[in-house]
């Protein structure tokens, strides 16, 4: 039973990748990962291991452990060192710190209820490249190699975006991958589907770009897909406001990837990570504020930050809205107060005024009758 619950744990941390805490999608993830890339899923595998085996031993929450919540990230590390960089003893001790960092800082946002995604992922990988690529320490690695380019028609372009979240290039790994995320949830798979069709709407708006560095093969190779996949996934669900918020995301993401791209900066899956931070905040703020009949707003204490309990850091960041909230309150009181006061004056001014006006014709009146 103890080999069953670790095997589950591990492929569940694969699994999370795309937010499916299920063992399966992992398995699915994983045998697309060897399909492609067996030193790239050996090492995925072996950061899952490792993460995992952090938590256990630094005591963290045991259903936490045991959902994979924190092998996801590790193993985008593991995925991530072989995509950018030729294997060596460096490399290798690079990835297992990573893993035990990246357990380490997502153990700060589940403490204090925040989404992390996969923040820990992108955080850590930027600082194992930038150290990593010194040079004399490892050898670059071309990413292009990974990216199966005999098959970029355009109905395989959603499954090569479902496997660039992954690194891989191959059309069969990708279709993997969107099986395992079927078998999790059809209906993320059909937002993910649908999201690398809208992104590459977006994308192909700015082809024709001056320094543009977007093209038609690496729209279908699901370069600028694999943000907009992810988005789709976190925000699927059977209401209608579902929709508009993916919409808005890979919106987002999609628009912030190809400009980082321009600029020649190694984004990861920070385009994703930011349009949920950003559509996290407007839930927060929708859901807390009600207008009254007055135009005035009110903070309902019964919501919280995307479902997250109240914790330290939320009541910190609510208790700044609520001051938000009063000075606003209070600057509309002091301009209605205002305009109330220049009202008065300015009818006092004009009673004033008619007083005065029917002064002078009782007076001139009155001479005209003398003068009579």
């Amino acid at each position: 039973m103890l080999i069953s619950d670790s095997t589950k744990c591990i492929f569940r941390g694969i699994g999370e990748i795309m937010l499916a805490s299920n063992g399966y999608t992992g398995l699915f993830f994983l045998v697309g990962l060897y399909y492609e890339n067996s030193i790239m899923a050996t090492v995925a595998l072996s950061c899952t291991i490792i993460s995992t085996l952090t938590a256990v031993i630094f005591k963290f929450n045991k259903d936490n452990i045991m959902e994979g919540l924190y092998g996801f990230n590790s193993s985008l590390i593991g995925c991530a060192m072989v995509f950018y960089l030729e294997l060596n003893i460096y490399v290798v001790i690079g990835f297992i710190i990573g893993s035990i960092v990246s357990t380490l800082i997502m153990e700060f946002f589940l403490r204090n209820n925040l989404p992390a995604y996969t923040f820990p992922f992108i955080f850590t990988t930027w600082i194992l490249l930038w150290i990593l690529r010194i040079p004399g320490i490892t050898e670059p690695k071309a990413p292009s190699d990974t990216i199966d380019y005999k098959v970029l028609i355009d109905y395989a372009m959603p499954a090569h975006s479902f496997g660039q979240v992954l690194f891989l290039g191959d059309c069969i790994s990708g279709l993997l991958v969107l099986i395992g995320v079927y078998i999790w949830s059809p209906i993320a798979a059909l937002y993910g589907i649908i999201s690398t069709i809208i992104s590459a709407g977006i994308s192909n708006y700015f082809i024709d770009v001056n320094g543009s560095a977007v093209s038609i093969d690496r729209i279908h190779a699901g370069l600028y897909g694999f943000n907009a996949v992810l988005c789709g996934i976190a925000q699927s669900g059977k209401k209608p406001i579902d929709g508009i918020y993916v919409l808005l995301s890979l919106i987002i993401s999609t628009t912030f990837y190809i400009m980082l791209i321009q600029n020649s900066f190694t984004s990861l899956t920070f385009p994703f990570v930011l349009s949920m931070w950003f559509c996290c905040i407007l839930k927060f703020i929708i859901s807390n504020y009600t207008i009254n009949n007055n135009s005035t707003l009110e903070i309902n204490d019964s919501t919280s930050l995307c479902g997250i309990k109240q914790t330290k850091i939320y009541k910190n960041f609510k208790f700044v809205l609520k001051k938000i909230s009063k000075l606003r309150n209070r600057s509309k009181k002091q301009n209605n107060r205002k305009y109330k006061n220049s009202t008065n004056i300015d009818n006092l001014n004009n009673d004033l005024s008619d007083i005065t006006l029917k002064n002078i014709i009782t007076n001139n009146n009155n001479i005209l009758l003398n003068i009579i």
